[in-house]
Protein backbone atom coordinates (compact mmCIF):
# COMPACT_ATOMS: atom_id res chain seq x y z
CA UNK A 1 0.00 0.00 0.00
CA UNK A 2 1.46 3.21 -1.08
CA UNK A 3 1.43 6.09 1.84
CA UNK A 4 1.89 10.10 0.92
CA UNK A 5 3.67 11.34 4.20
CA UNK A 6 3.74 14.98 4.45
CA UNK A 7 4.53 15.50 8.39
CA UNK A 8 5.06 19.17 9.99
CA UNK A 9 8.15 19.88 12.17
CA UNK A 10 11.58 19.79 10.84
CA UNK A 11 14.66 19.66 13.27
CA UNK A 12 18.41 19.30 13.61
CA UNK A 13 19.69 16.25 14.20
CA UNK A 14 21.88 15.30 17.00
CA UNK A 15 24.25 11.71 15.69
CA UNK A 16 23.11 8.24 15.45
CA UNK A 17 20.15 6.76 16.78
CA UNK A 18 22.18 3.71 15.98
CA UNK A 19 25.22 4.98 18.49
CA UNK A 20 24.04 5.60 21.55
CA UNK A 21 25.97 3.00 23.03
CA UNK A 22 29.30 5.50 21.61
CA UNK A 23 28.75 8.20 24.64
CA UNK A 24 27.96 5.91 27.81
CA UNK A 25 30.57 3.36 26.65
CA UNK A 26 33.42 6.00 25.86
CA UNK A 27 32.53 9.72 26.87
CA UNK A 28 30.53 8.24 29.96
CA UNK A 29 28.22 11.38 29.86
CA UNK A 30 24.65 9.64 29.49
CA UNK A 31 23.65 12.49 26.73
CA UNK A 32 20.12 13.20 26.37
CA UNK A 33 18.52 15.54 24.40
CA UNK A 34 20.33 18.85 24.07
CA UNK A 35 23.87 17.97 25.35
CA UNK A 36 23.70 15.04 22.98
CA UNK A 37 22.98 17.91 20.28
CA UNK A 38 25.60 20.20 21.33
CA UNK A 39 28.60 17.31 21.73
CA UNK A 40 27.93 15.47 18.62
CA UNK A 41 27.79 18.60 16.58
CA UNK A 42 31.46 19.93 18.61
CA UNK A 43 32.90 16.11 17.25
CA UNK A 44 31.94 16.68 13.75
CA UNK A 45 33.66 20.19 13.28
CA UNK A 46 37.21 18.68 14.60
CA UNK A 47 39.84 16.86 13.09
CA UNK A 48 41.91 14.45 13.81
CA UNK A 49 44.73 14.99 11.78
CA UNK A 50 46.35 13.56 9.00
CA UNK A 51 45.22 9.86 8.55
CA UNK A 52 47.89 6.75 9.02
CA UNK A 53 47.81 4.34 6.42
CA UNK A 54 50.12 1.32 5.83
CA UNK A 55 52.86 1.83 2.82
CA UNK A 56 51.61 2.01 -0.58
CA UNK A 57 48.30 3.50 0.52
CA UNK A 58 47.02 6.95 -0.10
CA UNK A 59 43.97 8.99 0.70
CA UNK A 60 41.67 11.70 -0.67
CA UNK A 61 38.34 13.44 0.42
CA UNK A 62 36.10 12.98 -2.25
CA UNK A 63 33.85 15.76 -0.89
CA UNK A 64 33.28 17.60 2.21
CA UNK A 65 30.92 19.81 3.88
CA UNK A 66 28.39 17.11 4.56
CA UNK A 67 26.32 17.95 7.75
CA UNK A 68 26.79 15.07 9.91
CA UNK A 69 26.61 12.26 7.75
CA UNK A 70 25.53 8.86 8.63
CA UNK A 71 25.58 6.45 5.84
CA UNK A 72 25.95 6.07 1.96
CA UNK A 73 24.97 3.94 -1.02
CA UNK A 74 26.82 3.65 -4.09
CA UNK A 75 24.58 4.30 -7.34
CA UNK A 76 25.34 2.02 -10.55
CA UNK A 77 26.87 5.17 -12.35
CA UNK A 78 29.47 5.49 -9.75
CA UNK A 79 27.69 8.22 -8.50
CA UNK A 80 27.47 8.33 -4.41
CA UNK A 81 24.55 8.92 -2.03
CA UNK A 82 25.09 10.06 1.16
CA UNK A 83 22.57 9.85 4.02
CA UNK A 84 22.53 13.32 6.78
CA UNK A 85 21.44 12.71 9.95
CA UNK A 86 18.95 15.51 9.80
CA UNK A 87 17.27 13.73 6.74
CA UNK A 88 18.27 14.93 3.75
CA UNK A 89 20.26 12.73 0.96
CA UNK A 90 23.16 14.30 -0.70
CA UNK A 91 24.82 13.33 -4.28
CA UNK A 92 28.55 12.92 -4.75
CA UNK A 93 29.47 12.83 -8.55
CA UNK A 94 32.81 13.64 -9.94
CA UNK A 95 33.97 14.15 -6.89
CA UNK A 96 31.88 17.36 -6.03
CA UNK A 97 28.98 17.31 -3.41
CA UNK A 98 25.65 18.95 -5.49
CA UNK A 99 24.30 21.42 -3.82
CA UNK A 100 20.73 20.07 -4.21
CA UNK A 101 19.47 17.06 -2.34
CA UNK A 102 18.34 14.01 -3.73
CA UNK A 103 15.91 13.70 -1.24
CA UNK A 104 14.68 15.91 1.77
CA UNK A 105 12.74 14.27 4.33
CA UNK A 106 14.17 16.15 7.05
CA UNK A 107 10.15 17.31 8.04
CA UNK A 108 9.09 13.76 8.85
CA UNK A 109 12.57 12.59 11.19
CA UNK A 110 12.73 12.35 14.40
CA UNK A 111 15.89 14.05 15.58
CA UNK A 112 15.94 14.58 19.85
CA UNK A 113 19.10 13.22 21.42
CA UNK A 114 20.28 10.06 18.77
CA UNK A 115 17.60 9.73 16.77
CA UNK A 116 17.53 10.17 12.92
CA UNK A 117 18.27 8.75 9.79
CA UNK A 118 19.93 5.91 10.50
CA UNK A 119 20.86 3.76 6.63
CA UNK A 120 20.17 4.27 3.04
CA UNK A 121 20.57 1.82 0.50
CA UNK A 122 19.77 1.60 -3.20
CA UNK A 123 17.63 -1.09 -5.36
CA UNK A 124 19.53 -3.35 -6.75
CA UNK A 125 17.42 -2.18 -10.16
CA UNK A 126 18.06 1.62 -9.52
CA UNK A 127 19.15 1.97 -13.00
CA UNK A 128 15.89 0.96 -14.30
CA UNK A 129 13.58 1.58 -11.09
CA UNK A 130 14.82 4.31 -9.50
CA UNK A 131 13.84 3.17 -5.92
CA UNK A 132 15.93 3.96 -2.64
CA UNK A 133 15.09 2.72 0.87
CA UNK A 134 15.50 4.88 3.66
CA UNK A 135 15.59 3.48 7.73
CA UNK A 136 14.89 6.45 9.94
CA UNK A 137 13.42 7.53 12.80
CA UNK A 138 9.65 8.78 12.53
CA UNK A 139 8.60 11.68 13.83
CA UNK A 140 5.17 11.89 15.26
CA UNK A 141 3.13 15.13 14.64
CA UNK A 142 2.23 17.06 17.97
CA UNK A 143 4.36 14.81 20.18
CA UNK A 144 6.73 15.84 22.95
CA UNK A 145 10.24 14.93 21.47
CA UNK A 146 11.22 13.24 24.35
CA UNK A 147 8.96 10.94 24.19
CA UNK A 148 9.47 7.26 22.21
CA UNK A 149 9.30 7.00 18.54
CA UNK A 150 9.18 4.43 15.52
CA UNK A 151 11.06 3.30 13.19
CA UNK A 152 10.76 2.72 9.61
CA UNK A 153 11.82 1.86 6.75
CA UNK A 154 10.41 3.33 3.14
CA UNK A 155 11.36 3.24 -0.26
CA UNK A 156 11.01 6.42 -2.40
CA UNK A 157 10.97 6.08 -6.12
CA UNK A 158 13.32 8.82 -7.95
CA UNK A 159 14.08 9.77 -11.87
CA UNK A 160 17.42 8.98 -11.16
CA UNK A 161 18.67 12.44 -9.67
CA UNK A 162 15.76 13.76 -7.54
CA UNK A 163 13.55 11.65 -5.08
CA UNK A 164 10.16 12.61 -4.61
CA UNK A 165 9.73 13.05 -0.90
CA UNK A 166 5.84 12.97 -0.91
CA UNK A 167 5.56 9.47 -2.51
CA UNK A 168 6.52 7.32 0.31
CA UNK A 169 6.25 3.51 0.31
CA UNK A 170 6.49 1.89 4.00
CA UNK A 171 7.65 -1.15 4.21
CA UNK A 172 8.49 -1.59 7.65
CA UNK A 173 7.35 0.38 10.17
CA UNK A 174 4.39 1.36 9.12
CA UNK A 175 1.29 0.12 12.02
CA UNK A 176 3.96 1.73 14.31
CA UNK A 177 2.56 4.82 15.95
CA UNK A 178 4.12 6.79 19.16
CA UNK A 179 4.88 4.14 21.84
CA UNK A 180 5.68 0.39 21.19
CA UNK A 181 7.89 0.32 24.67
CA UNK A 182 6.31 -2.57 26.07
CA UNK A 183 7.60 -6.35 25.73
CA UNK A 184 4.60 -7.10 23.03
CA UNK A 185 6.63 -4.86 20.92
CA UNK A 186 3.23 -4.05 18.78
CA UNK A 187 2.47 -5.52 14.97
CA UNK A 188 5.27 -4.17 12.76
CA UNK A 189 6.24 -1.52 15.34
CA UNK A 190 10.15 -1.10 15.93
CA UNK A 191 10.49 0.76 19.23
CA UNK A 192 12.88 3.96 19.73
CA UNK A 193 12.45 4.65 23.39
CA UNK A 194 15.26 6.97 22.93
CA UNK A 195 18.65 5.48 22.14
CA UNK A 196 19.63 1.75 20.67
CA UNK A 197 17.42 2.33 17.54
CA UNK A 198 19.70 0.53 15.26
CA UNK A 199 20.25 0.13 12.22
CA UNK A 200 21.09 -0.92 8.74
CA UNK A 201 19.33 -2.48 5.41
CA UNK A 202 21.25 -4.44 2.65
CA UNK A 203 19.69 -6.44 -0.17
CA UNK A 204 20.16 -10.16 0.10
CA UNK A 205 21.29 -12.07 -3.28
CA UNK A 206 17.89 -13.85 -3.50
CA UNK A 207 16.14 -10.30 -3.29
CA UNK A 208 15.05 -10.05 -0.14
CA UNK A 209 15.76 -6.96 2.52
CA UNK A 210 17.85 -8.19 5.58
CA UNK A 211 17.44 -4.83 8.16
CA UNK A 212 19.13 -4.68 11.63
CA UNK A 213 16.65 -3.26 14.56
CA UNK A 214 18.02 -2.31 18.37
CA UNK A 215 16.69 -3.38 21.34
CA UNK A 216 15.13 0.63 21.34
CA UNK A 217 16.20 1.03 25.06
CA UNK A 218 16.13 4.29 26.73
CA UNK A 219 18.84 4.42 29.23
CA UNK A 220 22.66 4.00 29.69
CA UNK A 221 22.92 1.91 33.35
CA UNK A 222 21.09 -0.64 35.20
CA UNK A 223 18.59 -3.38 34.55
CA UNK A 224 16.16 -1.98 32.21
CA UNK A 225 12.97 -4.73 31.39
CA UNK A 226 12.14 -3.13 28.01
CA UNK A 227 15.90 -4.70 26.49
CA UNK A 228 14.92 -8.09 27.08
CA UNK A 229 12.66 -7.29 23.86
CA UNK A 230 15.63 -8.08 22.00
CA UNK A 231 15.24 -11.60 23.53
CA UNK A 232 11.25 -12.04 22.48
CA UNK A 233 10.76 -12.95 19.07
CA UNK A 234 6.93 -11.58 18.64
CA UNK A 235 8.93 -8.27 18.61
CA UNK A 236 10.86 -6.34 15.87
CA UNK A 237 13.23 -5.13 18.31
CA UNK A 238 17.07 -6.03 18.78
CA UNK A 239 16.95 -8.48 15.78
CA UNK A 240 18.51 -9.20 12.73
CA UNK A 241 15.11 -9.08 10.12
CA UNK A 242 14.48 -10.92 6.59
CA UNK A 243 11.59 -9.33 4.75
CA UNK A 244 10.06 -9.58 0.87
CA UNK A 245 10.15 -5.80 -0.60
CA UNK A 246 6.59 -5.09 0.99
CA UNK A 247 7.85 -5.73 4.68
CA UNK A 248 6.41 -9.39 4.33
CA UNK A 249 7.76 -12.25 6.70
CA UNK A 250 9.49 -15.17 4.29
CA UNK A 251 8.54 -19.04 4.32
CA UNK A 252 11.87 -20.09 4.78
CA UNK A 253 12.58 -17.98 7.71
CA UNK A 254 13.33 -20.24 10.98
CA UNK A 255 10.39 -18.62 13.15
CA UNK A 256 7.59 -18.64 10.39
CA UNK A 257 3.84 -18.63 11.42
CA UNK A 258 2.43 -19.44 8.54
CA UNK A 259 1.29 -15.36 8.79
CA UNK A 260 3.80 -13.69 6.92
CA UNK A 261 2.50 -10.60 8.57
CA UNK A 262 3.49 -11.59 11.88
CA UNK A 263 6.39 -10.40 13.51
CA UNK A 264 8.16 -13.34 14.47
CA UNK A 265 7.32 -14.42 10.77
CA UNK A 266 10.02 -11.41 9.60
CA UNK A 267 12.68 -12.70 12.08
CA UNK A 268 15.84 -14.66 10.81
CA UNK A 269 18.34 -13.81 13.77
CA UNK A 270 17.76 -12.07 17.56
CA UNK A 271 19.46 -10.88 20.72
CA UNK A 272 21.26 -7.88 19.70
CA UNK A 273 21.90 -4.29 21.48
CA UNK A 274 22.61 -1.59 19.11
CA UNK A 275 23.63 -2.88 15.54
CA UNK A 276 25.50 -0.43 13.47
CA UNK A 277 26.22 -1.37 9.55
CA UNK A 278 26.31 -5.20 8.53
CA UNK A 279 27.64 -6.30 5.70
CA UNK A 280 26.92 -10.02 3.66
CA UNK A 281 29.44 -12.39 2.92
CA UNK A 282 30.60 -12.16 -0.66
CA UNK A 283 27.79 -14.31 -2.82
CA UNK A 284 25.80 -15.15 0.42
CA UNK A 285 23.43 -13.95 3.10
CA UNK A 286 25.65 -14.53 6.02
CA UNK A 287 25.57 -11.02 7.88
CA UNK A 288 28.27 -9.67 10.04
CA UNK A 289 27.31 -7.30 12.49
CA UNK A 290 28.83 -4.69 13.97
CA UNK A 291 26.66 -4.42 17.40
CA UNK A 292 28.07 -1.84 19.94
CA UNK A 293 28.73 -2.65 23.52
CA UNK A 294 27.56 -1.89 27.24
CA UNK A 295 30.03 -1.84 30.08
CA UNK A 296 33.03 -4.07 27.99
CA UNK A 297 32.70 -5.58 24.67
CA UNK A 298 32.34 -4.55 21.17
CA UNK A 299 31.10 -7.26 18.70
CA UNK A 300 31.43 -8.13 15.37
CA UNK A 301 28.32 -11.14 15.16
CA UNK A 302 28.37 -13.31 12.23
CA UNK A 303 24.38 -14.35 11.20
CA UNK A 304 23.22 -18.30 10.81
CA UNK A 305 19.61 -18.87 10.39
CA UNK A 306 17.56 -18.72 14.24
CA UNK A 307 20.99 -17.55 15.75
CA UNK A 308 20.62 -15.98 19.33
CA UNK A 309 23.30 -13.51 20.05
CA UNK A 310 22.18 -13.08 24.17
CA UNK A 311 21.46 -10.04 24.29
CA UNK A 312 20.97 -8.87 27.26
CA UNK A 313 22.10 -12.32 28.76
CA UNK A 314 25.30 -11.60 27.65
CA UNK A 315 27.81 -9.35 26.51
CA UNK A 316 30.86 -10.28 24.73
CA UNK A 317 32.04 -13.81 25.63
CA UNK A 318 30.39 -12.93 29.12
CA UNK A 319 27.16 -13.05 31.23
CA UNK A 320 25.88 -9.69 31.86
CA UNK A 321 25.47 -9.08 35.70
CA UNK A 322 22.66 -6.69 35.95
CA UNK A 323 20.20 -9.29 33.71
CA UNK A 324 21.76 -12.86 35.26
CA UNK A 325 18.45 -13.06 37.56
CA UNK A 326 15.68 -12.18 35.05
CA UNK A 327 13.69 -15.40 34.54
CA UNK A 328 14.30 -15.18 30.72
CA UNK A 329 17.88 -15.06 31.02
CA UNK A 330 18.48 -17.95 33.33
CA UNK A 331 16.65 -19.58 31.13
CA UNK A 332 18.92 -19.02 28.26
CA UNK A 333 22.10 -19.58 30.65
CA UNK A 334 20.06 -22.98 31.96
CA UNK A 335 20.49 -24.04 27.99
CA UNK A 336 24.08 -23.69 27.91
CA UNK A 337 26.69 -21.48 25.76
CA UNK A 338 25.25 -23.95 22.98
CA UNK A 339 22.46 -21.40 23.30
CA UNK A 340 24.28 -18.66 22.21
CA UNK A 341 25.95 -17.75 18.96
CA UNK A 342 28.87 -15.52 20.49
CA UNK A 343 30.92 -12.69 18.50
CA UNK A 344 33.23 -13.52 16.02
CA UNK A 345 35.51 -10.21 17.26
CA UNK A 346 35.15 -9.11 20.83
CA UNK A 347 37.06 -6.10 22.06
CA UNK A 348 36.94 -3.85 25.01
CA UNK A 349 35.01 -0.76 24.78
CA UNK A 350 34.86 1.13 21.96
CA UNK A 351 32.09 2.26 19.78
CA UNK A 352 32.05 -0.81 16.71
CA UNK A 353 30.61 0.70 13.03
CA UNK A 354 30.98 -3.02 11.33
CA UNK A 355 32.63 -3.15 7.84
CA UNK A 356 32.53 -4.60 4.64
CA UNK A 357 33.87 -7.26 2.79
CA UNK A 358 36.74 -6.12 0.49
CA UNK A 359 35.73 -7.56 -2.94
CA UNK A 360 37.42 -5.50 -5.18
CA UNK A 361 40.85 -6.21 -7.10
CA UNK A 362 43.03 -3.33 -6.35
CA UNK A 363 44.42 -3.60 -3.09
CA UNK A 364 47.38 -6.25 -2.81
CA UNK A 365 46.07 -9.98 -2.70
CA UNK A 366 45.65 -9.95 0.64
CA UNK A 367 42.97 -8.02 1.25
CA UNK A 368 40.78 -10.35 -1.22
CA UNK A 369 37.48 -10.83 0.66
CA UNK A 370 39.13 -9.74 3.64
CA UNK A 371 36.64 -8.06 6.27
CA UNK A 372 37.54 -4.24 6.74
CA UNK A 373 36.01 -2.65 9.50
CA UNK A 374 35.60 0.20 11.79
CA UNK A 375 35.39 1.79 15.46
CA UNK A 376 33.57 5.20 15.54
CA UNK A 377 35.13 6.43 18.90
CA UNK A 378 38.73 5.58 18.52
CA UNK A 379 38.55 6.13 14.76
CA UNK A 380 40.79 3.05 13.45
CA UNK A 381 39.87 0.99 10.51
CA UNK A 382 41.02 -3.00 11.55
CA UNK A 383 41.44 -5.88 8.58
CA UNK A 384 40.52 -9.09 9.37
CA UNK A 385 42.03 -11.68 6.27
CA UNK A 386 39.69 -14.17 4.60
CA UNK A 387 39.62 -17.49 6.83
CA UNK A 388 41.64 -15.76 9.81
CA UNK A 389 40.43 -15.59 13.63
CA UNK A 390 41.73 -12.19 14.79
CA UNK A 391 42.50 -9.02 13.27
CA UNK A 392 45.85 -7.72 11.88
CA UNK A 393 46.22 -4.71 13.55
CA UNK A 394 45.56 -1.26 12.57
CA UNK A 395 44.94 -0.83 9.02
CA UNK A 396 44.42 3.04 8.86
CA UNK A 397 43.90 5.53 12.19
CA UNK A 398 42.38 8.83 12.26
CA UNK A 399 39.99 8.50 10.48
CA UNK A 400 37.60 11.23 11.99
CA UNK A 401 34.76 8.64 13.32
CA UNK A 402 34.46 6.43 10.25
CA UNK A 403 30.52 5.06 10.49
CA UNK A 404 30.06 3.35 6.75
CA UNK A 405 32.45 1.79 4.32
CA UNK A 406 31.82 0.76 0.99
CA UNK A 407 33.88 -0.81 -2.30
CA UNK A 408 33.87 1.07 -5.25
CA UNK A 409 33.50 -0.10 -8.56
CA UNK A 410 37.30 0.67 -9.45
CA UNK A 411 37.83 -1.12 -6.40
CA UNK A 412 38.41 1.66 -3.69
CA UNK A 413 37.75 1.55 -0.02
CA UNK A 414 35.40 4.33 0.84
CA UNK A 415 34.02 5.07 3.89
CA UNK A 416 32.42 8.44 5.76
CA UNK A 417 34.47 10.39 8.35
CA UNK A 418 31.41 11.78 10.41
CA UNK A 419 33.48 13.93 12.83
CA UNK A 420 35.05 15.84 9.80
CA UNK A 421 31.92 15.59 7.59
CA UNK A 422 33.56 14.03 4.77
CA UNK A 423 33.29 11.12 2.08
CA UNK A 424 36.64 9.60 1.97
CA UNK A 425 38.75 7.37 -0.28
CA UNK A 426 41.53 4.55 0.09
CA UNK A 427 43.21 3.81 -2.64
CA UNK A 428 46.57 1.65 -3.23
CA UNK A 429 49.07 3.30 -5.54
CA UNK A 430 50.66 0.12 -6.95
CA UNK A 431 47.35 -1.55 -7.38
CA UNK A 432 47.47 -5.64 -6.58
CA UNK A 433 51.59 -5.75 -6.46
CA UNK A 434 53.58 -5.77 -3.50
CA UNK A 435 52.89 -4.14 0.15
CA UNK A 436 50.39 -7.06 1.53
CA UNK A 437 52.38 -8.75 3.92
CA UNK A 438 53.75 -5.39 5.47
CA UNK A 439 50.02 -3.57 5.74
CA UNK A 440 48.73 -6.75 7.00
CA UNK A 441 51.15 -6.87 9.64
CA UNK A 442 50.77 -3.77 11.30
Amino acid sequence: MRRRLVVAGIGLVALLGVAAGLCELVLDCNVRGGRGQDLFRGLAGSGEGETVLPPGFTQDVLAGGLELPTSLALLPDRRVLVGEKAGTVRVVEDGRLRAEPFLDISDRVATFGYRGLLAIEADPNFARNGLLYVLYVSEEAGADEESPRTVRLSRFGSDGERADALDEEVVLGGDGRGSCNDLRGGSDCIPCDGDHCGGDVRFAPDGTLMVTTGDGWNGSSGFNANTLRAQRLDTLAGKLLRVTRDGKGVPSNPFWTGDARDNRSKVWAYGLRNPFRFDLEPDGDVAWIGDVGWNRWEEVNVSSRGANFGWPCYEGPERTPEYEEHETCRALHARGRSAVRFPRLAYERGSVTGGVFYTGDAFPPAYRNAYVFGDWSRSWLRVLPEGARESRGQFATRTAGPVELAVAADGALLYVAANAGELRRIVHEGGQEGGDQAAMRR
